[in-house]
């Protein structure tokens, strides 16, 4: 057999500053020709053959990690590696080959540009905290609920008791990237994004020498930490962004560390610069998101995405995370027809944010 349909998706002008090599994107789409067989589309039920290539054609599989699967109304998303990600050069959705009945997802070869965490916090009957980097740093619950307020999911954290813990996160040498997309429901209070702390385990609540943190402010800032003296010494670096967050607006924020500079962004751009040098401090423990032991330091709000990279990520790559996350159906166009071996049929990109077509049948 082969596919029936075929979408083609082309990122916009103004969404890459400079070519993304290895680059992990996202893609959120909706059309009919998504919905399954039983629902008047072309596919399986489980979404299998709903694969990413990088040719016209459809002949060149391109790594993909599936995240969501709607059979009914045709949403797909997932994640893929894109070895040259530029703007106006196309890659593929190969739509409707009901022979392929194994599920593609390859976590290792979709994240293997140095992911490595990498936490979607998709949604179904119970909110998904595992880590699908490929490094099995999967989390565990405690509270947060699954959400749709932001790119169709995510995590919500009450303000109150609600956090996630992921056990024995080990962070080494002189460059990290924190990459997360949020909304907050308070900005005038100190809020923990992620703490990083010996002694902080699973549920106990334990104040000690963090290691790394990443915070709201009272003022409604990011703030970023990390400890590049000794063990058992407290955060020796510090830098945070001149912006306030405003409440109940859905931000992409970064944390930055090069050996020479801690850097904090906010919406793809540079908000917060402080001189550091030296290696990070590192034990293997858990890292928290959503608290830091401290009572009244819960987050309040969504996340939908949270990443951790053991290097620099290019000034350009954090820009790229902007435009790809803040909202998919405008970072790349989806133009849906036949595939080139057979039937299929025209569409659109669904809006998430609005709730509409673009385009379409």
């Amino acid at each position: 057999m082969a596919f029936t349909g075929r979408c083609t998706i082309t990122p916009e002008t103004g969404k890459i500053p400079s070519a993304q090599t290895d680059y992990a994107v996202l893609i959120q789409a909706q059309d009919n020709s998504l919905k399954s067989i039983a629902n008047g589309g072309l596919c399986r039920t489980d979404g299998f053959d709903i694969r990413l290539r990088s040719d016209s054609g459809l002949s060149s599989a391109l790594s993909q990690y599936n995240l969501f699967y709607d059979p009914v109304n045709g949403i797909f998303r997932c994640r893929a590696k894109i070895p040259t990600l530029d703007v106006g050069t196309p890659y593929y959705l190969g739509i409707g080959d009901n022979a392929l009945s194994t599920d593609p997802s390859d976590a290792a070869n979709t994240f293997s540009n140095n992911y490595g965490l990498v936490l979607p916090f998709e949604d179904g009957s119970t909110l998904n905290v595992n880590d699908v980097s490929g490094n099995a740093r999967n989390g565990t619950n405690v509270g947060a609920t699954a959400a749709t307020s932001i790119l169709a999911a995510g995590a919500n954290f009450d303000g109150s008791n609600d956090y996630i813990y992921l056990p024995d996160y080990s962070v080494t040498g002189t460059a990290i990237t924190i990459s997360g997309v949020l909304r907050t429901t308070v900005n005038n209070a100190l809020k923990a994004i992620l703490i990083k702390r010996p002694g902080k385990t699973g549920g106990v609540d334990e104040v000690g020498a963090e290691e790394l943190a990443f915070y709201l402010t009272a003022a409604g800032k990011l703030q970023y930490l990390q400890n590049t003296g000794a063990s058992g010494s407290f955060l020796t670096d510090s830098v945070t962004g001149a912006t306030t967050l405003s409440t109940n607006t859905n931000y992409v924020v970064h944390a930055r560390y090069d050996g020479s500079t801690a850097k904090v962004y906010l919406s793809g751009a540079q908000d917060g610069t402080a001189s550091a040098a030296g290696s990070i401090w590192d034990s293997v423990v858990d890292i928290h998101l959503g608290d830091d032991g401290t009572a009244g330091r819960f987050f309040s709000g969504v996340m939908r995405m949270f990443e951790i990279s053991p290097v620099a990520r290019p000034v350009d790559w954090i820009a790229t995370d902007h435009h790809c996350w803040s909202d998919p159906s405008t970072f790349a166009s989806y133009a849906y027809d036949d595939a080139p071996s057979g039937g299929g049929g025209g569409g659109g990109v669904f809006n998430h944010y609005y709730g509409r077509f673009i385009g379409g049948r």
